[in-house]
C-alpha cells in the first residue's frame, strides 16, 4: 500500500468496540417489531451491516411501518450506551504510530457527527484523530460521501474498515482499503477478495510500510 496523505477509519467496529451491543439491540428490535425469527434477524443484520440503521431497515424491510419505531428505539439505545463504549485495546497505539509517522487521521461513521465527536473524545482518540465526520440523512452525508469529501481535501487516502460494505464503498471510489477482522473472520474477507488483517497494530504497520 502506497503511503497515503490521510488514513480514514470506520469508527464503529474498527476503532471502538460497539458492534456487539449495537448488533444485539438491532437484532432484538427486528424480532420484536418485525416478527422475524432470531436466525433470520441475525442473517439480515449481518448482510447489511456497515450502513446507518435507517438504511439497513429499508433494505431488510422495505416500506415496513414498524421501521420507524425500531429506529427510534435503536437511536435511544445508542445515546444511552455511550458511557459504556471503549476502544479496541490496540486502537490508541495504532493511531499513535501513524501520527508519529506524519500521517493525519480521520474517521467516518454511520452515526451522527455529534455522537462521533463524543465517542472519539471518550475513547481518548482525540489526540490523534484530527478529522471527524458523521452520517446526516438530510444532507445525504453517507459513508461514501464522507470519504469523497476527504478525497477532495487530501487526495490520496486509505480507508480501514471492518465490513464488506466498507470495502464496497472504497472500491467504488478507488480508495485503498484494508479490513480488520473485528466483525467478520479472515476467511470471509478473503473469499470476497478483500485484503484484511487481524489487528489495528498490523493495519498501522501495513499502511506505513
Amino acid at each position: 500500500m502506497t503511503k497515503p496523505d490521510l488514513v480514514v477509519f470506520a469508527l464503529d467496529g474498527t476503532l471502538i468496540d460497539t458492534l456487539p451491543a449495537y448488533g444485539h439491540m438491532a437484532i432484538t428490535l427486528l424480532v420484536q417489531f418485525h416478527g422475524l425469527g432470531f436466525e433470520d434477524a441475525v442473517d439480515r443484520y449481518l448482510a447489511t451491516i456497515g450502513r446507518p440503521f435507517v438504511e439497513q431497515l429499508e433494505l431488510m424491510r422495505p416500506g415496513d411501518p414498524a421501521n420507524l419505531a425500531a429506529l427510534s428505539h435503536f437511536e435511544m439505545f445508542k445515546a444511552d450506551y455511550q458511557e459504556s463504549i471503549v476502544g479496541f485495546t490496540d486502537s490508541l497505539e495504532a493511531c499513535k504510530i501513524l501520527t508519529e509517522k506524519g500521517i493525519p487521521l480521520g474517521v467516518v461513521s454511520s452515526t451522527s457527527r455529534a455522537l462521533v465527536t463524543n465517542l472519539v473524545k471518550r475513547c481518548e482518540l482525540n489526540n490523534y484523530i484530527k478529522y471527524t465526520t458523521g452520517y446526516d440523512r438530510d444532507s445525504n452525508l453517507t459513508i461514501g460521501r464522507q470519504l469523497e469529501l476527504y478525497q477532495e481535501k487530501f487526495g490520496h487516502i486509505a480507508f480501514v474498515g471492518n465490513t464488506p460494505y466498507d470495502a464496497e464503498v472504497a472500491r467504488e471510489l478507488s480508495i485503498d482499503f484494508l479490513a480488520v477482522t473485528h466483525t467478520f473472520p479472515k476467511a470471509h474477507f478473503e473469499a470476497l477478495g478483500i485484503k484484511c488483517t487481524y489487528s489495528m497494530l498490523c493495519a498501522a504497520s501495513i499502511i506505513q510500510s
